[in-house]
Formats: C-alpha cells, structure tokens, sequence
C-alpha cells in the first residue's frame, strides 16, 4: 500500500487507475493502493468516473481544472496536459501519442524520450495540484 495522504494525478479517475487495475489484474495481481492494501474503487458520477482510495485523498487535475472552468476561475478550451500546461504556465510540453508511446515500450527504442515525457507529466500534474487544491478546498 502507498504511505502517502493525498495522492494527485491527471485524468486517473478514467485512465491511470483502470488502467494499472487492467494491468494488475491481467497479471493474477492484486493492485494494492489504499490503506491496508485496498484496491481503488471507482463510482460512476454522471458521465465521468471517480476514483476512491481508502485512507487517501486522491485529486484529479482534470477534473478539478473542469470544475474551475465551469466556475470561470481558469479559460481553458482543450483539456489535454499539454493545452492545459501552455495556456496555464506558458510552457510547451511535449507530446507523445499513445501509438507512439506502445511502439517505444514494445521496441524499447526511445525509452529515455518517454521517460522524460512520463516526467514531465507527472511534474506539471504536482505543479497543478499545488496551485489549484487550496482553493477547492475553500469551496
């Protein structure tokens, strides 16, 4: 189990969780990520899913930024990281689609490229939690 009080992600509600759920269970593994190695539980809400983990508090960028949107805290029209990175921070964050993403983990041909844009992702992720998560929670 993860030792951590909140944990943030962008879009793990409908992609990370499942998908490291699929992954596990596809191996005969459990996916222990709650307090006393709970696996995610995830709920639909309306058309989106949400993910809970006991004993941790889990943030989705994405959804927090759809909910500020809608509030009009931020203008965003794309919601993709990389849309979101450079209308927010000014940045241009590299891309890299998911065919490309299979192709290099199957060929291992380009690891370091992906594992600088898994960086990348996972830094601008903390950066938007950090600067958004006090104000939900005034909400």
């Amino acid at each position: 189990a993860l030792d951590l009080d909140i944990i943030g992600t962008y879009n793990g509600d409908s992609f990370d969780f499942p998908y490291l759920q699929k992954r596990c269970h596809f191996y005969g593994l459990k996916c222990p990520m709650g307090y006393n190695q709970s696996e995610p539980v995830t709920k639909r809400k309306g058309t989106d899913n949400a993910v809970r983990l006991k004993g941790i508090q889990h943030v989705d960028a994405f959804q927090l930024l759809l909910l500020l949107s809608r509030m009009q805290v931020v203008d965003l029209v794309k919601f993709d990281l990389e849309s979101v990175v450079n209308a927010l921070f000014g940045v241009s964050k590299t891309k890299i689609k998911a065919e490309q993403i299979n192709k290099i983990w199957d060929s291992e041909v380009g690891l370091d490229e992906l594992f600088t844009y898994n960086l990348e992702d996972s830094a601008y992720t903390l950066k938007l939690v950090e600067k958004y998560w006090p104000l939900m929670v005034e909400f």
